[in-house]
């Protein structure tokens, strides 16, 4: 079978398939981060869909390397139905807030991420995945877009490694 990272208060609503390259895939199984659910809030915003078969669409490299204030972004989405990237400098690399830890924040110039592309990634500038989109801000009265977050994939590497290597179980 296949795994796929992707936000927790995404594969937190019964989804039953995944789709990528116009391929519907069976999710067989979810695992959660330990800590992507209090309550209804998700403070680490990531998941594992476990697939029923494998997909041939090919992984992205992980991000290894540290970020630098500024550095451009693309993030892929699924918001209203389309899936897309955004073109080079629209999005670009802000930094980390010390109660957010887990997450990293981006500056939008020319747009921003919509619902739906959640759970979509955030690659560098060498194409290696840095973050799984989780949210956006909108400045209160206004609806002015602040920031996007991401969560931070090189903090979850330990848990991944964790849960690709344990044996999945089918849900009902």
């Amino acid at each position: 079978s296949t795994d796929v990272l992707t936000a927790a208060h995404v594969a937190d609503r019964d989804a039953h398939w995944w789709e990528t390259c116009g391929v519907r895939y069976c999710i067989d199984g979810t695992t959660l981060h330990p800590r992507g659910k209090v309550g209804d809030v998700y403070p680490v915003d990531a998941a594992v869909l476990h697939l029923s078969e494998p997909c041939t669409a090919h992984p992205v490299a992980v991000w290894s390397g540290g970020l630098e204030r500024g550095e451009p972004l693309v993030v892929v989405g699924h918001g209203g139905a389309l899936r897309k990237a955004s073109l080079p400098g629209t999005f670009s690399y802000y930094g980390t807030l010390v109660e957010e830890l887990f997450y990293l924040k981006m500056l939008c110039y020319e747009g921003t991420v919509w619902p739906g592309d959640s759970g979509g990634a955030v690659l560098n500038r060498r194409g290696e995945l840095v973050g799984v989109i989780s949210s956006f801000s909108v400045q209160p009265g206004r609806g002015y877009v602040l920031e996007n977050s991401a969560v931070r994939v090189e903090l979850l590497l330990p848990w991944l490694d964790l849960v690709m290597k344990r044996p999945t179980y089918s849900t009902p």
